[in-house]
């Protein structure tokens, strides 16, 4: 069973080529990744521009390990892509770039 943190969004990254939905999030708030495909059981999230988490932040996950990320950054849109890889770690697809937007929410329930 994979491990979590409370997350304030979680994602599933998709074999079948599915685009996850875009989203938002506030600085200071928790992104997972979690993988439930068989067919590639380890994935990469890479982002492509600026990045909303620190240098040093593990972005490599499996279906037994999701990737969870601080978001540090500051407010503006950031984009991704998902490295699907087989057994071995050898990136077999790559998926996006995804968009997520950060950003302040003072007027939010």
């Amino acid at each position: 069973m994979p491990t979590t943190v409370s997350a304030d969004v979680q994602l599933t990254v998709a074999a079948t080529g599915a685009s996850p939905a875009s989203f938002v999030v506030e600085p200071n708030s928790t992104v997972e990744w979690v993988n439930d495909s068989h067919r590639y059981p380890n994935f990469e999230i890479a982002f492509v521009g600026p990045s909303p988490t620190s240098t040093d932040a593990n972005l490599s996950g499996s279906v037994d390990a999701p990737v969870d990320i601080y978001v540090s950054g500051g407010p503006g849109m950031y984009y991704y892509v998902i490295e699907h890889q087989d057994c071995d770690g050898t990136t077999q697809k790559i998926s996006g770039p995804f968009p997520f937007s950060v950003h302040q929410c003072g007027a939010c329930p």
